[in-house]
C-alpha cells in the first residue's frame, strides 16, 4: 500500500484558507449597542428587586436568636468546666 492512499490531503486544504477571503465584521450603531445594554442592566436590576429582601425587624430577630444561641453554647461549656469561649456555627 502506497503512503499517498492513506495520508490526508492537506495540500487543498493549505490552499483553501490561503485563498479565503475575511468576512466583513457587521457593525452595529453606538446608539443601538447603548441602547441594548441598557435594556438588559433594566433587565438586571428588575431580577434583583424582585427577590424578597429581609427587612429590618427580620433581621433584627435573626440576630437576637444568633445571640441567644451563642449565649445557651458559652453556658454549656461554663458547666461543663471548659471555659474557652465556643464558636457557633449557625
Amino acid at each position: 500500500m502506497r503512503f499517498s492512499e492513506f495520508a490526508p490531503q492537506n495540500s487543498t486544504a493549505r490552499n483553501n484558507r490561503k485563498t479565503r477571503q475575511p468576512q466583513p465584521v457587521a457593525l452595529e450603531p453606538t446608539d443601538a449597542t447603548r441602547g441594548r445594554m441598557r435594556c438588559n442592566l433594566a433587565k438586571k436590576i428588575a431580577k434583583s428587586q424582585a427577590q424578597v429582601q429581609p427587612t429590618q425587624d427580620d433581621l433584627a430577630i435573626a440576630f437576637m436568636r444568633a445571640c441567644q444561641a451563642q449565649n445557651a453554647v458559652d453556658d454549656t461549656a461554663q458547666q461543663t468546666g471548659d471555659y474557652r469561649a465556643k464558636r457557633f456555627n449557625g
